[in-house]
């Protein structure tokens, strides 16, 4: 059943599973989705059309002891299908840094790697809390 997936689309696929099953308590549960790509030492919010010059910022909240992007999109989602429908989109605009041939790829296998760890911590604060 998992051959040939990776983490995300597993840990995603199971993350609304044990959401569909936990109906008891009148509990609501709200799952949300953002893309960023950090090229050329700046960080780009994939999901908003436009960026600010120079990037987003990237901070630390010390009392949580996290680092969150400032002004980053956040997206309603309620399926990992929606996930995987905004991560298309966000590709679709990888041509707008003009990287092309094998600089494009090296770029999107490393925003896919980032995304891939951003998405489990994630998750996994998701779930100790």
């Amino acid at each position: 059943m998992y051959k040939q997936r990776g983490i995300v689309p597993i840990i995603c696929d199971e993350l609304f599973k044990e959401i569909a099953s936990n109906t008891k308590d009148n509990k609501r549960f709200e799952v949300t989705f953002s893309m960023l790509e950090i090229y050329n030492e700046q960080v780009r919010d994939l999901l908003a059309k436009d960026n600010p010059k120079g990037g987003l910022t990237v901070r630390q909240n010390a009392k949580l002891g996290m680092f969150y992007v400032e002004g980053l999109k956040n997206t309603p989602v309620g399926s990992y299908q929606e996930i995987e429908k905004r991560m298309e989109q966000g590709s679709e605009r990888a041509d707008s840094t003009g990287a092309t041939g094998d600089r494009l790829k090296e770029g999107a296998n490393i925003n896919r790697s980032l995304s891939a760890l951003g998405n489990v911590i994630s998750v996994y604060e998701f779930l100790m809390t």
